[in-house]
């Protein structure tokens, strides 16, 4: 790792003119005894040049040229057998000019190497650069180098500067300077002044990939509500709002997804101080998932990355303060096990994933074992204890962190008290059997309070602590050939500090984050600082950015007829200046490009409207403008070239009329009354399907009054509020009245600013073509219940033909509100009482959620066929709600998509084998288990899975990643059984199934 600081302000001096003039005769050159060459970029380096004994010829070499190259053309005019080089060092290389010279390149830069002495069995070269020697790959690399050079090769395997040398510094510099200079190992401040004048104990500091350091901290000027900070290279700068979300915010934590998408976990006390999510869409912070998601109160939040797939750990107050895990599956947050899967009350959660994608999660054991650490991971599908539970020395243990090394071995730090430990920072691994602790010394001399390790991108380990030894400040320890080292000047803030956290960057450069209690003067403050060991080195960065794709994004389909139609356009890398004006309409004249809205740096939504009245059949597209002003975030322009993905939508003339122009007008209609004109109608309003509506309150089963829920229409957004709910927990939908040709999607979101606005989705089903069906598939579709709370605003849409279609709402009663559509569609919301048998399906019929069933349960179904191919369903085990498996073999989770998914989905069929006659309705009974999430597959015309065509309901295992299966209400789901979806009537096959 470079410990020596890399950047400087220094004056530079070219390597062809010597600080001391060399005489240059003609004929035989002469041999210089000794040559020192400095690499540009270390801090103070005049100190050094200006602490050079008298007798020493030194060379400083060019920043922006190869420093290799550089020395192989000085050394041809100015030979020598003693060269000393002095820059920064990792094990196995250092950096030189713009370049490095390390392992992996030696061989490249052989024959310039083989030229850097001349014929003498005694040429010395003296590497003066941090940690070169360090570990197996330093030693590689100096025994490379020799071979290459033929050249005596000295070198450190330790961190120089501040005091410590190699034995020939003394004969280069000055005493006083050598005793002076420091400037290489000191840690120095990121930015001008405190971050923050008044942080609270809650803040985080994470770098994403490009090395720029993001902090976020509970904003005392912000009502204890999260500001988060990035360095822009100068100066901190605030990432969105400051001091979101509404209400104060605790237990923050920040991470970054495989795209460099800043995300942040948090108690939210706006939401009954449950978990939320946000992340940075590229303008503000918006929430992931349902805003409070968790199932009840909760502390020690711990957020981290699998790639793109969050997880979250966290005290689980509705689990009697036992440790909870939960994943989103890109809709919702679901459990990764079973909830509250401690044996007891656990404290201090910390989570994290190693390299094959298993969680662990290391905690106090609180309840019967007085702060003790335990760790679990989760494998073959369910949390076990990583060797013993309870396992940390000392009587009481506090604050573990857990970290993995490249092969996968997990690491626990923690603060021990009592049985002699005195407060001292330990770290253990696992062997395998065992937790063992880590160095021959104490990680800490003394007390060593709050602490954090990190392995650095060379895999060694790192400590940040509060250190009782230096007077409580902060200090890092190093992990040397197995013993414990301070990095750097010890005890670096200003005075007492609380909570380090420390990172790397992807020059290995240490940062360090933490809550200074004295300013330089002795004032009392709350303020974040950042430190840093080094400074990056300058990137220059010449590559254009270019328009890679433009995809249809709402809707997918390529056929519209008017309306509104979003596309999304991605940029090879981060991208700025993006507006309006730099892009075109292609095709159709009359369509009008409205916004440009960023999704994260490199992605952006366009939103078209189409005009309904162009000719049919013509296209409409986006393409750049021909001066965009878009730039990458260092200035180059965009490179002007066709995307490589460029899609379009075609216009068709409309069936309808434009349903826009209707919805500015709505007409409140009456209560529905059945019309015999209307094609499709409920049957039999007194008997409305095969499972009719669960009763509310008042259904016999309770002597109680029922307390009545109501149900409150709100003018201003055409929304329904959910005032009370009284005994029940829900809404239920019920299809009324309409004609219906084609699939219409039916979507309840939370409510918007605007009859045409909406917020987050809260469900959704399908409405097929009935005048085809059996007449008891017309459905019911009942919310589950963790979605509805009292005061809930609520907004309901139909998606038709391409349209996003708004209802217009009026009141039936105090429990039941009509929808009425501009399409001619009617729907009832109402008031119901879910159970857990209700609704099974959950995310549009991806899975059939058993997890709350504790038992077998005893399964009627039915299945009506239309259409020509004999298609067999069956269903399979699922380790998640989003069709993960984990490999019992690898433990790797497989997710639609992965190769081997199919063959672990089918491994793990139930063998149920529901099957249909053309035209008729068969019924079927089965036992499942409880306790599980069930994925559906459809053999297509067959009954071997390994031999015929499959569509898995997780649509990323089928080509193209086609949703072949629709939700059509409460425990029922509809099947498109072509290639490419077909027709999309969804209706070749459909399944209801309910509990007996």
């Amino acid at each position: 790792m470079p410990l020596l600081n890399v950047l400087t302000h220094t004056r530079i001096v070219d390597v062809v003119n010597p600080r001391v003039s060399v005489a240059c005769r003609r004929g035989k050159t002469s041999i210089t005894p000794k040559t020192v060459i400095f690499d540009p970029h270390i801090d103070n380096l005049n100190l050094l040049l200006d602490g050079l004994q008298a007798n020493v010829q030194a060379y400083v070499l060019t920043k922006e040229r190869d420093g290799i190259e550089q020395i192989t053309t000085f050394l041809q005019q100015n030979p020598t057998h003693d060269l000393t080089l002095i820059g920064h060092g990792f094990p196995g290389g250092m950096g030189l000019g713009s370049a490095t010279l390390e392992l992996h390149n030696l061989d490249d830069y052989a024959q310039q190497l083989e030229r850097w002495f001349a014929s003498t069995n005694q040429a010395k070269l003296t590497l003066m650069a941090c940690n070169v020697a360090q570990d197996n790959v330093g030693q590689d690399f100096i025994q490379r180098l020799t071979e290459i050079t033929s050249a005596t090769i000295i070198a450190s395997a330790k961190v120089l500067g501040n005091g410590e040398w190699l034995p020939v510094a003394n004969s280069l510099f000055t005493p006083e300077t050598l005793q002076g200079y420091q400037g290489t190992l000191a840690w120095t401040q990121v930015g001008s002044g405190a971050i923050s004048q008044d942080i609270a104990n809650d803040f985080d500091i994470e770098l994403d990939s490009q090395g720029r350091p993001y902090i976020i901290f509970q904003d005392g000027g912000n009502d204890l509500k999260l500001t988060v900070k990035q360095f822009n290279g100068v100066d901190w700068v605030t990432v969105g709002t400051p001091g979101f979300p509404g209400g104060n915010a605790s237990f923050a934590g920040l991470e970054f997804d495989s795209n460099d998408t800043p995300y942040v976990v948090f108690k939210d006390s706006a939401n009954r101080n449950r978990a939320s999510v946000m992340k940075f869409d590229g303008n503000d912070w918006v929430y992931v998932g349902r805003p409070g998601f968790s199932a009840g109160g909760l502390k020690d939040i711990s957020l981290t990355f699998d790639g793109d797939r969050a997880y979250i750990a966290y005290t689980d107050r509705n689990q009697d303060g036992r440790a909870t895990v939960q994943t989103f599956n890109g809709t919702t947050w679901v459990n990764v096990g079973q909830p509250g899967f401690s044996s007891g009350e656990i404290e201090a959660a910390d989570l994290n994933v190693d390299g094959n994608g298993v969680p662990y999660i290391a905690y106090l054991s609180a309840s019967g074992r007085t702060n003790r650490v335990t760790v679990q991971r989760f494998i073959n599908g369910q949390w076990s204890v990583v060797g013993t539970e309870a396992f940390s020395i000392g009587a009481e243990s506090y604050a573990p962190d857990i970290e993995f090394d490249n092969n996968n071995v997990p690491y626990v730090v923690y603060r021990a008290r009592g049985n002699g430990e005195g407060n001292k920072a330990i770290v253990e691994r696992f062997n395998g059997t065992d937790w063992v602790q880590v160095g021959n010394n104490n990680a800490s001399t003394a007390g060593g309070f709050h602490p954090d390790i990190e392995f650095d991108n060379n895999n060694v380990l790192h400590l940040a602590i509060v250190d009782q030894a230096k007077k409580d400040k902060v200090s890092v320890r190093v992990l040397e050939n197995d013993t414990w080292v301070y990095l750097g000047d010890s005890g670096f803030s200003i005075g007492p500090m609380n909570f380090p956290d420390l990172e790397f960057d992807v020059n290995n450069i240490p940062y360090v984050l933490y809550r200074e209690t004295f300013d330089a003067e002795g004032a009392i403050v709350k303020g974040a600082v950042v430190k840093r060991l080094g400074e990056p080195p300058e990137v220059v960065d010449e590559i254009a950015p270019v328009l890679e794709s433009i995809r249809r994004k709402a809707p997918t389909d390529e056929v519209v007829s008017g309306d509104t139609v979003v596309f999304e356009v991605t940029f090879s890398e981060a991208v700025t200046n993006v507006g309006l004006e730099d892009f075109v309409i292609n095709g159709d004249p009359t369509a009008t490009i409205d916004s440009v809205t960023a999704i994260d740096s490199t992605r952006y939504e366009i939103s078209v409207t189409v005009n309904a009245s162009a000719p049919p059949n013509n296209i409409v597209g986006i393409d750049l403008a021909g001066n965009p002003d878009i730039t990458d975030i260092v200035g180059n322009g965009l490179t002007l070239r066709e995307p490589t993905i460029d899609e379009v939508y075609t216009i068709t003339e409309p069936e309808l009329p434009d349903p826009v122009e209707e919805e500015e007008e709505p007409v409140v209609p009456e209560p529905p009354v059945p019309d015999p004109e209307v094609p499709v109608t409920n049957p039999d309003p007194e008997e409305p399907s095969e499972e009719p509506p669960t009763a509310g309150p008042d259904n016999g089963n309770d002597d109680s009054p029922p307390l009545n829920g109501l149900l409150t229409v709100l003018p201003s957004t055409n929304g329904v509020e959910v005032t009370e709910l009284g005994n029940d927990n829900t809404i239920r939908l019920t299809f009324l009245q309409g004609t219906i040709t084609e699939v219409k999607d039916v979507m309840v979101f939370g409510a918007g600013t605007s009859p045409t606005d909406f917020g987050e989705p809260i469900g959704q089903f399908s409405l097929l073509n009935y005048n085809e069906l059996a007449m008891n598939t017309l459905p019911l579709f009942t919310v589950d219940s963790d979605r509805i709370d009292p005061g809930e605003q609520l907004q309901f849409a139909i998606r038709d033909n391409g349209q996003t279609l708004f209802a217009t709402s009026s009141s039936v009663s105090d429990s039941e509100v009509l929808l009425d559509f501009s399409n001619g569609v009617s729907l009832s919301v109402e008031l119901a009482t879910a159970t857990v048998n209700t609704n099974l399906l959950v995310n549009d019929a991806q899975s059939i959620d058993l997890t709350a069933q504790s038992s077998e349960l005893a399964m009627s179904f039915s299945v009506y066929r239309e259409a020509a191919m004999d298609n067999t369903i069956d269903f399979y085990t699922t380790d998640f709600a989003n069709g993960g498996i984990i490999d019992t073999f690898t433990g790797q989770t497989l997710m639609p998509g992965d190769v081997g998914y199919e063959e672990a989905a089918i491994a793990n069929r139930l063998n149920i084998n529901l099957s249909g006659t053309n035209g008729q309705t068969n019924t079927f009974e089965a036992s499942l288990t409880g306790g599980l999430h069930l994925g559906i597959f459809v053999i297509i015309d067959g009954i071997d899975p390994t031999v015929d065509e499959v569509v898995f309901s997780h649509s990323g295992a089928n080509t193209g990643n086609n949703d072949h299966i629709k939700h059509l209400g409460d425990n029922a789901f509809g099947i498109e059984d072509q290639a490419g979806l077909g027709d999309r009537d969804f209706d070749d096959v459909v399944v209801r199934f309910s509990t007996i």
